[in-house]
């Protein structure tokens, strides 16, 4: 990690352990450019109005910040505005739910504003799905997608998830949120150390997926501010039971690390694996692995160890070619009606990826096939993170 990636880090902690920096970077522009990739320019603005007149960035840079500072807060006015709007059609449907994710922990950052969000994440009862679906169907929002899921909605042009279930790795909260939230009204609120370990399944999730962003790393944090004597080993507990303590104990260390958050340190991270582990959460952008292909994502996924094989690679193609059955599912809603559709699915998908993006499936299979460092870096980070 360049001296520009660890002043970036260093700007993140100032914000949250309320400090005013008091180094200036050697480069402004490729600070912007690292916030602006993993949508934090509104955080990095605030911290720089913190900072000396003489540190602050000049020109055309600095009018960045500025802007960039007021449209994070005025997105953060229209999220309000439709996360309040989905409140109450819930509410006044008799429709139980609980946000979570962004929603729920935008409330522990030292400026709630300036948590931005690309979309708003629900979860509603498994029971309850379809019928919300009707609901929707009658109202004035949009429904730009879906599937057997989830729903997704645009309300005043903000995306709004509505998930059947826990949109984490694994299993651990699937079927369980409602029972151990506590509830108010129609809502329902996961206590604060479950908000965490969301948090960080869902991280994990994205980790696997593809990468995750210093957002996620960021929530974390916030989560662990919020409660009063944090008992840690309570969360290692959580964890164990969710089958990720390696994971856990790892980005607790990393936290302590970069944002010198109040946990223990559990490995000693070497430079080497500093850098690695950069790679998913500094310069990936929002969801890590920025600059990554879709090729070389299922070459890493096929991959056992911290190399790539020519075995590897051949499960990666056969793995592109022949998803499993719920992803096609989700990717084409009818399958799931009845499991005679499922090949007809298949074949869909065939014939758009060959007729209709042939020239990206074609790039893929290439990208698959050539050797690529980005695939081995993300194989080793889930490698590191015991993350199968």
């Amino acid at each position: 990690m360049d001296n520009n990636g660890k002043y970036f880090i260093y700007l993140i902690s100032c914000f949250l352990n309320s400090k005013a920096p008091t180094d200036a970077p050697n480069d402004w522009e490729e600070i912007y450019r690292l916030a602006d990739i993993n949508n934090v320019t509104g955080i990095i603005a605030n911290e720089i109005k913190q900072m000396p007149n003489d540190l602050r960035p000049q020109g055309n840079v600095k009018s960045y910040f500025n802007q960039n500072l007021g449209k994070t807060i005025q997105r953060y006015e229209v999220n309000k505005k439709a996360q309040d709007k989905i409140k109450s059609f819930m509410c006044e449907n008799d429709i139980d739910f609980a946000f979570v994710k962004g929603s729920s922990v935008r409330e522990f950052y030292p400026v709630p504003e300036l948590r931005t969000s690309g979309d708003i994440d629900i979860i509603v009862r498994k029971e309850n799905f379809d019928s919300v679906l009707k609901f929707f169907k009658r109202s004035d929002c949009e429904i730009l997608q879906a599937n057997p899921n989830v729903i997704v909605l645009n309300v005043y042009g903000v995306e709004v998830e509505i998930h059947k279930d826990a949109d984490v790795l694994g299993n651990y909260y699937n079927g369980r949120i409602f029972d151990i939230s506590s509830k108010n009204g129609n809502e329902y609120l996961l206590d604060n150390y479950d908000r965490l370990l969301y948090v960080i399944l869902h991280l994990a999730k994205h980790l696997k997926a593809r990468g995750a962003g210093i957002r996620m790393l960021m929530d974390m944090d916030v989560c662990i501010r919020s409660i009063d004597n944090f008992d840690e080993q309570r969360l290692i507990n959580m964890c164990t039971d969710a089958g990720i303590e390696k994971c856990s104990k790892m980005l607790l260390t990393l936290l302590n690390l970069w944002f010198d958050t109040p946990v223990s340190k559990h490995y000693d991270l070497n430079d080497d694996l500093v850098d690695l582990l950069a790679n998913a959460f500094l310069y990936g952008g929002v969801f890590g692995f920025g600059n990554n292909n879709l090729g070389s994502h299922y070459v890493a996924q096929a991959s056992n160890t911290n190399t790539v094989s020519t075995k590897d690679k051949i499960r990666a193609f056969f793995r592109w070619l022949f998803p499993p059955v719920s992803s096609v599912k989700n990717m084409y809603f009818y399958s799931s009606k009845h499991k005679i559709l499922i090949p007809l699915a298949y074949l869909q998908r065939f014939f758009e990826g060959v007729f209709i993006r042939g020239k990206h499936s074609l790039n893929t299979a290439k990208e698959i096939a050539k050797s690529n460092d980005t695939a081995m870096i993300e194989s080793q980070i889930l490698s590191e993170l015991d993350i199968n």
